[in-house]
């Protein structure tokens, strides 16, 4: 993908870059190719347990602007733009940022999900048919004839992408939404595994349960936001919506 970028930018008539100064440049190229990197699902371990670091250190910070779940266009406080500035923490958020939004149809309404859910299976079965005409070992998310596409996509957005949603939430209250609607997907792609490949009791609902886990560990973290949201309310925005 980096690779690709840079070489459709240097094209006549994409010539992106050519008037930037060569060492502009090389920072450029560098933040560029960290972040396509960062979409590697491989890192998103990592990405998960940097989030959920920098939450436990800074937690009062992150709380004392929680009304932005009732208020999103408040703005933070300046601490919170000093922390996000800092090098270190604004490269993890950009890597963050870029693989959430690779991410996003999870997050999208049923419809959307549904769409590019399946696109993404029909991509990783295509690439398991080419593995398989050069004798390369195809694994089961790639081989068309084991795939359960709702069984797949439940496992990638269950294990994969709800930690990095759950982590990225406390951090930005206001991605309570992307969770809204990823619970919501979570528990229709369940039915689409029931309906199609017909789980036992015992299987279907396990997942059932671990989904209902989430819900209603969603419910409590927004309660809590609220309650955070009315003891960090600044008393001079309080008296001007009670004036």
């Amino acid at each position: 993908h980096c690779a690709r970028l840079f070489e459709i930018t240097s094209k006549p008539g994409a010539l992106l870059f050519t008037k930037m100064e060569p060492a502009k440049y090389r920072v450029l190229r560098e933040v560029v190719i960290d972040a396509i990197l960062g979409t590697d699902s491989q890192r998103a371990p990592m990405m998960v347990k940097e989030l959920e670091m920098a939450f436990e250190m800074k937690q009062d910070l992150f709380d004392s602007f929680l009304d932005q779940l009732e208020h999103p266009e408040r703005l933070p406080p300046v601490e919170a733009v000093e922390f996000f500035c800092a090098k270190e923490n604004s490269k993890m958020l950009r890597r963050f940022f870029v693989h959430f939004c690779d991410q996003s149809n999870s997050f999208k309404d049923w419809k959307l999900c549904q769409f590019w859910g399946n696109a993404l299976l029909e991509e990783c079965v295509l690439q398991g048919e080419q593995e398989a005409e050069l004798g390369l070992p195809v694994n089961m998310l790639f081989d068309r004839s084991k795939l359960c596409r709702p069984k797949a996509m439940l496992g990638i957005m269950e294990f994969c992408i709800a930690p990095l949603c759950i982590a990225a939430r406390n951090i930005f209250p206001t991605l309570n939404l992307c969770e809204d609607h990823l619970l919501d997907n979570l528990a229709k792609w369940a039915r689409e595994w029931e309906s199609e490949a017909k789980p036992t009791d015992a299987e279907f609902r396990a997942v059932k349960d671990r989904i209902g886990d989430k819900k209603r560990l969603q419910k409590e973290r927004v309660e809590k936001m609220r309650r955070w949201a009315e003891k960090f309310r600044p008393k001079e925005a309080w008296a001007s919506e009670h004036h």
